[in-house]
């Protein structure tokens, strides 16, 4: 399977974006979300305007009880007007409930997301039939898909992440074995002149024969020039 582009439409069950689908004026913008696998937790820092702020502490509370909110803190709030509320919220969920996690953990290395009404609306690229299979069971357990479209990453889309983060791009045309022997390779010091790592010291690192090392390394060099002179 070729680097696809995933477009899912989601209702996430019992998530703080479903909350927002009973408040049509409600506006949520500058959705910014981080992982810990560490410390199994994931984070979001919200910006949603409300012109109500009785309205904007009822949702508080219900983000409160929500099963995947770990705490929740109001940031900030400037009243407009009367009737016109700019709230800043920032929470943390438990790890593994959020659809972020979902795709971060099977190793998707590029995603984009926004919400609206109460769905989410989440962009991201796959290189695997087994990945996005398991991505979309794990989808189904927590959420209903309302649709999922995949489509053929198209130069434009690879100009514009590459812009964005060329290492995600890098990344989703590898496998996790390719990925893995560039990372050692570049950490250990393989692309300095003099190289500070043989291949068969860089074989011994990741397991694998000098011969599938120098095999490896040579196709991923070849895809790294495809993306970047737009030959993919």
């Amino acid at each position: 399977m070729p680097v696809s582009v995933v477009h899912a439409k989601l209702k996430h069950d019992g998530c703080w974006s479903e909350l927002t689908e009973s408040h049509e004026d409600f506006f949520v913008s500058n959705v910014n979300l981080s992982m810990n696998s560490l410390e199994k937790s994931s984070s979001a820092s919200v910006l949603i305007r409300v012109p109500r702020q009785n309205d904007f502490m009822e949702f508080k509370n219900a983000i409160k009880r929500s099963n995947s909110i770990r705490s929740i803190n109001q940031i900030l709030n400037i009243s407009n007007s009367r009737n016109n509320h700019l709230n800043f919220l920032n929470f943390s969920g438990i790890y593994g409930n959020t659809i972020a996690t979902i795709i971060f953990e099977e190793g998707s290395p590029y995603f984009h997301y926004h919400f609206e009404n109460g769905i989410e609306y989440w962009t991201f690229l796959v290189n695997s039939r087994n990945i996005l299979s398991e991505i979309t069971e794990r989808f189904s357990q927590i959420s209903t898909i309302k649709s999922l479209e995949v489509e053929r990453i198209s130069n434009d889309m690879i100009l514009r992440i590459l812009s964005e983060n060329s290492t995600s791009l890098v990344q989703a045309f590898m496998t996790k074995l390719q990925w893995d022997i560039l990372k050692n390779a570049y950490r250990s010091g393989y692309y300095e002149k003099p190289h500070k790592i043989s291949t068969t010291e860089l074989s011994k690192r990741v397991a694998r024969s000098p011969s599938t090392v120098n095999d490896h390394l040579r196709t991923i060099e070849k895809k790294i020039m495809d993306i970047l002179l737009g030959n993919s």
